[in-house]
């Protein structure tokens, strides 16, 4: 059905959030269905593509009538959409950058960092630290030669808001927003990202240190990522109201299997455009007691909530300081993702959502159908362990041991092996062991694959093996090892997971 047949009340109301008003835009993006769309419509300012023009909007007859610019917004599209070569025509809206006043800045170290072990960094560097995943950061830019972020900054992001190849931050938001990411670790200065080997793809799209930036140059920044092989894009933004060209741009990403993370917005009200949409992961913010951040925007549409208050990351001109907003919970989830993909490059971006509220902590203060990120417990979730139910083992016992595998994405191969004093032993399929040193590692399960986690006993009463009788077996430590190749890479998932016991007689 063509919009043009739809009624949508976008421009009606002027308030799209609870504490900002939302201005009427002075451009109108037009969308044709062929090539004979020199219409009198307006000065192009600009084209997306060979269909759709951006015109612009002088407010019309109502203009000199002193007549409110909504109305005449509202008249003059109207009678674009009469057009019947217009396949669309909707408001350039504007969108903002979402944060709130930073407080003091704090101490430039990770010990300012509480967000970092608020969300369990250790244990999820344990695993994966972002290497080999490209985050697209869509936003103010990024200070290109701030030392803690120039490592790990592709050489190939553009400036949308001015038209080049510089995506020079003029205003400190992306540079912030980036540091949450991918700021550099283990380099003796400033702070760590939450992702420290992801690549960054910095995207700017507001015109020079301005505030604000157009529907259309969002559209263009998004569709550019995703050319340029972004596995996640963050936006922490805004935009006054949802436009078709943004929703086809964030739609396509989608369909092209990136993930779209967003922040909710800062009026404390429902949850902003885009990160309302289906299949974009909708940010909400937490300050540091686990409660929902007082200018929060939250609703349905949330997927999970991050720390958004005092978060402390790099700043304009090499600097530092502390900032707060959804701006800077969104790419902690991003950061996440980020990991996560470093753990499976397989897994699908349609099951990011689910590993992250299935891992999710409690939210205080309320209740609420999304919890607070837990990085350390979403990354555990994704790479297979053994599991004993204790650690101290007499020979007079016999060993039970069970087993969660997680989804994979794809086929992969699973190993597991036990390290004894007397030496390394492989498990084959059939349930014998062998010694490493002689057959090397054996997969104990070839091209397995499941799209959601399994788990079941290894060895025991109703196992896939019985229990093992350890009365034979010599004193001493065993660790339990278990990994999964990929079948087409045979490349390790994650890590290889080991779980250690002691066994005396």
């Amino acid at each position: 059905m063509a919009l043009s047949g739809l009624s949508f009340p976008l421009w009606a109301s002027p308030v799209g959030h609870e504490s900002v008003a939302v201005r009427a835009p002075d451009e109108i993006i037009v969308k044709y269905k062929s090539l004979n769309h020199f219409a009198g419509h307006g000065s192009v300012l600009r084209r997306m593509d060979r269909l759709t023009s951006v015109v612009r909007h002088d407010g019309g007859k109502l203009k000199a009538a002193g007549a409110d610019k909504w109305a005449a917004l509202q008249e003059k599209i109207r009678k674009i959409r009469k057009d019947p070569n217009v396949l669309y025509a909707e408001p350039n809206y504007l969108g903002r950058f979402e944060e709130t006043v930073p407080p003091a800045p704090n101490d430039p170290s990770y010990a300012s960092q509480w967000w970092l072990p608020a969300v369990g960094d250790g244990a999820m560097w344990a695993l994966g630290r972002g290497d080999g995943v490209v985050v697209a950061v869509i936003d103010t830019g990024v200070d290109l030669s701030h030392p803690d972020l120039v490592a790990n900054l592709l050489a190939d992001g553009y400036n949308f808001g001015d038209g080049n190849a510089t995506p020079q931050d003029q205003m400190g938001h992306g540079t912030r927003v980036a540091g949450v990411v991918a700021a550099q670790q283990n380099n003796g200065i400033g702070v760590s990202g939450l992702a420290p080997a992801t690549r960054i793809l910095p995207i700017k799209i507001n015109p020079g240190a301005q505030g604000t930036f157009t529907s259309d140059r969002l559209a263009a920044a998004i569709a550019y990522a995703v050319a340029k092989g972004a596995k996640i894009i963050n936006l922490s933004l805004t935009v006054d109201n949802q436009t078709q060209t943004v929703m086809d741009a964030v739609q396509a990403a989608l369909d092209a299997g990136v993930a779209v993370v967003a922040a909710t917005g800062n009026e404390g009200g429902a949850v902003a455009f885009p990160a309302n949409m289906p299949g974009v992961i909708g940010v909400a913010a937490v300050d540091q007691s686990d409660n929902l951040a007082s200018f929060s925007n939250t609703g349905p549409e949330v997927t999970v909530a991050a720390p958004g208050v005092s978060i402390y990351s790099t700043g304009l001109n090499g600097g530092y300081g502390s900032s707060s907003g959804t701006s800077f919970a969104a790419p902690i989830i991003s950061a996440v993702l980020a990991d996560v993909l470093s753990i499976n490059p397989s897994l699908p971006p349609s099951g990011f959502a689910q590993y992250l509220r299935e891992n999710a902590k409690s939210m205080g203060g309320g209740t609420y159908t999304y919890g607070i990120v837990d990085a350390g417990k979403t990354g555990n979730s994704l790479v297979p362990h053994l599991l004993l139910g204790k650690q101290q083992f007499s020979s007079l016992e016999s060993l039970a041991l069970n087993y969660a595998l997680p989804p994979t994405g794809g086929k992969v191969d699973v190993y597991a092996a036990v390290q004894t004093p007397s030496g390394e032993y492989a498990l084959h399929p059939d349930g014998h062991w062998t010694p490493v040193s002689e057959t090397g590692y054996v997969p104990f399960a070839l091209g397995y694959s499941a799209a959601a986690p399994l788990a079941g006993t290894l060895f025991g009463s109703a196992g896939i093996f019985a229990a093992i009788p350890l009365a034979n077996f010599p004193g001493g430590a065993y660790t339990w090892r278990v990994a999964l190749l990929n079948s087409a890479s045979h490349k390790i998932i994650g890590d290889v997971i080991a779980t250690t016991m002691s066994l005396s007689h």
